[in-house]
């Protein structure tokens, strides 16, 4: 059994959010809802600071969508937007609540996700980020 600490810090998350945005995936593919398969293209924010949140572009067979991860202060804000402008229409949100177990790793409960942050693992980064994606883009 695994008990959740509660206690993450915006330090915690900056340091995820850097790590997912300095990963740049892309091309790849990812399973969603239904057999559909998004592929992500890239980071769109990598000279931006995390703190303003981190975006992919995705590709699905409907056109190029963006999905942007912000932290709120209590969960991290999934946001799935038609193209790439910052105004573009948004198609879903999802709020994911983070926690920290007892072996310091952040769960994302609701997606079955964990990463642990004193590893630098590419892997390990690359399968949070799907998890991210394949919530916010599931139907």
């Amino acid at each position: 059994m695994i008990r959740l600490n509660r206690a993450l810090s915006d330090v915690h998350v900056r340091i995820l959010l850097r790590r997912i945005r300095d990963l740049n995936l892309g091309p790849c593919g990812v399973a969603v809802s239904g057999g559909e398969h998004v592929s992500l293209a890239g980071c769109l924010s990598l000279d931006a600071p995390v703190e303003r949140g981190v975006r992919y572009s995705i590709v699905r067979a409907a056109g190029e969508q963006v999905v942007s991860i912000d932290w709120t202060g209590s969960a991290l804000a999934l946001t799935l937007c038609d193209g790439d402008r910052l105004d573009a229409p948004v198609a879903r949100e999802l709020a994911v609540e983070l926690a920290l177990d007892e072996h310091g790793r952040i769960l994302a409960p609701a997606l079955g996700a964990r990463i642990d942050l004193g590893r630098i693992d590419a892997l390990e980064i690359e399968h949070f980020l799907r998890r991210l994606v394949r919530g916010v883009c599931g139907v």
